[in-house]
C-alpha cells in the first residue's frame, strides 16, 4: 500500500508539472501571436518634386514618431488595421491627415506630396477698354499672358510663403499685384481686378 501511494504521489507531481509547463507553452505561444500582430511597419516619407527642401514632424495614431527629413523616413511598427498618419510640413507650413489601412505583416509607406500647386487666374473683361492683355508674373518668371474677360490655369508653382504675383499691361506697367502662400498640391484662385 505504501509503494502504491507512492506511486501516486509521484503521478499527481509528475501530472502537475505536465500542466504547469504546458501553461508556459500556451503563455510562450500568446507571446509569439503577439509580435506577429506587430510585424507591420507604417513609414512616413517625403516625396514629390518639393521634397528635397522639406522636412515634416510625423504623427500615427496621435503619437509622435519623429521627423522627416529629405531622403529619409521615419517608421513604427503597428497592428494590422487603420491608422490615422498626419505629417506636418516645416517649410511650407501644411498639415496631410490621413486614414490608411495596414495589412498584416506589410511595409506601408505613406508618402507627403511635396508638389507643386496651381493657380487659375481670370483677367476683368475692363483691360479690353485699354486694348491691353495682362501678363502674369510669378515669382519673377512671365507664366502667362491672359486676354480681357479670360482665365487660364497656371501650373508647377513653387510651393512658398508669400509668393509675388505681378500682372503688367502690354506696356510694360504694373497694374496689380499681389502675395499668395502656395500650398503643396494646391489650387489658387486669382482675380485681376481692373485698376
Amino acid at each position: 500500500m505504501k509503494n502504491s501511494t507512492l506511486l501516486y504521489a509521484l503521478f499527481l507531481l509528475l501530472l502537475v508539472a505536465l500542466i504547469i509547463s504546458g501553461s508556459k507553452c500556451t503563455s510562450d505561444a500568446a507571446a509569439v501571436d503577439a509580435h506577429k500582430a506587430q510585424e507591420s511597419r507604417l513609414i512616413v516619407a517625403l516625396d514629390g518634386q518639393y521634397a528635397y527642401q522639406e522636412s515634416a514632424n510625423a504623427f500615427v495614431d496621435g503619437q509622435s514618431i519623429g521627423v522627416v527629413t529629405s531622403g529619409g523616413s521615419q517608421y513604427i511598427r503597428v497592428d494590422e488595421g487603420n491608422h490615422v498618419v498626419s505629417a506636418t510640413t516645416v517649410n511650407v507650413p501644411q498639415t496631410f491627415t490621413n486614414t490608411v489601412l495596414v495589412k498584416a505583416n506589410t511595409f506601408f509607406t505613406y508618402n507627403v506630396p511635396c508638389e507643386p500647386g496651381k493657380a487659375t487666374v481670370s483677367v476683368e473683361g475692363l483691360y479690353a477698354a485699354d486694348n491691353t492683355k495682362i501678363h502674369v508674373y510669378i515669382q519673377g518668371v512671365q507664366r502667362a499672358v491672359i486676354a480681357p474677360g479670360e482665365s487660364e490655369t497656371i501650373v508647377n508653382i513653387q510651393p512658398s510663403i508669400d509668393v509675388p504675383f505681378v500682372f503688367k499691361d502690354d506696356s510694360g506697367k504694373i497694374r496689380y499685384s499681389l502675395t499668395k502662400t502656395i500650398l503643396y498640391k494646391s489650387t489658387n484662385s486669382v482675380f485681376v481686378p481692373y485698376q
